[in-house]
């Protein structure tokens, strides 16, 4: 079983980067995912591309908090299923170089630690490289390949600006100076190749953000909803990096994610288990919670979830 990291910070984009390595490598994947709250809507996402195994570990971070369930959960992945590829796919502020240690140490002659994909947004690249420096720096220093994200109508200055930038931390990591979907088939199929794997850690601790979950969320009508979304990046609702989930507006359900000081709103056909999820620091939920007329429940989901 050959193993892939798709690593990124939170909203980057690493679902949608997944779902583009589906299309593209016409391979059978296994794929864990592990989502920092408790709505996981990526696995839908995946669906719409390929039958797959997924699974989802939705109750802490698999580079520190749940590193033992992690490895138990990649063999027992192997001893169950037995895929050829297994694609993981880590909470956006875990730390890279841990969790390569973690899957480093299950490795055996039928267990392969291939390599790892770190995604930039090169948009928020100096605004979050500043805030986040610990997770941006060992993704940088740890990954396999740099892919960027969220750059379709970007010119190569631009890129070669991101570059030059990332290549100060690490000049030898491979960086394709575009977006990933210009990519051929064959680069695709490269990832899966072993990549020399070096591990470089620092001393800093993980970050802590504050996770809140709400149930059943409602609002009275769209408009409502667009303007507490241009609230919630004023920051009315605490520092807020990143929420998605699903609102009832009338007779309507409505998926949205917020992300790198932008949002997206699409009418979704799913009609349960409607719920939102908001990460950052300071968050105020008994706001949020009163705003979306939702009940508050910020406790984690203590199991490994197959769907």
């Amino acid at each position: 079983m050959k193993i892939l990291v798709v690593s990124g910070f939170l909203g980057v984009g690493k679902t949608t980067f997944i779902k583009e390595m589906i299309r593209r490598s016409k391979k059978k994947f296994v794929v864990l995912e592990n989502e920092y709250g408790e709505v996981n809507l990526d696995s839908q996402q995946l669906r719409t591309v390929s039958e797959m195994s997924i699974f989802e570990m939705t109750e802490g971070c698999v580079c520190c908090s749940m590193k033992d369930s992690f490895v138990n959960s990649i063999l027992a992945i192997s001893g169950s299923l037995d895929p050829d590829y297994l694609i993981v796919e880590p909470t956006g502020i875990g730390k890279l170089s841990n969790i390569i240690e973690n899957i480093k140490k299950v490795e055996y002659e039928k267990i392969k630690f291939v390599g790892s994909i770190a995604l930039i947004s090169p948009q928020t690249l100096l605004r979050l490289e500043k805030d986040y420096q610990d997770i941006y720096l060992d993704q940088m220093k740890n990954a396999s390949h740099i892919v960027f994200s969220k750059c379709e109508h970007e010119d190569s200055a631009f890129f070669d600006q991101a570059s030059e930038q990332i290549h100060t931390y690490n000049p030898d990591i491979s960086i394709y100076k575009g977006h990933y979907k210009n990519l051929n088939d064959q680069w695709w199929d490269d990832l899966w190749l072993s990549h020399d794997v070096k591990i470089i850690k620092d001393n800093s601790e993980n970050i802590s953000l504050d996770t809140l979950t709400l149930y059943h969320p409602k609002m009275t009508h769209i408009g409502e909803f667009v303007f507490f979304l241009e609230e919630m990046l004023r920051g009315k609702y605490g520092k807020i990096i990143r929420a998605k989930g699903l609102v009832q507006c009338q007779d309507i359900i409505l998926r949205f994610d917020l992300a790198d000081k932008q949002y997206a709103i699409i009418e979704s056909n799913i009609q349960d288990n409607i719920q939102s999820v908001f990460i950052g620091s300071y968050l105020n939920k008994i706001a949020l919670s009163t705003k979306l007329k939702a009940s508050l429940n910020s406790s984690p989901v203590k199991k490994l979830i197959r769907k």
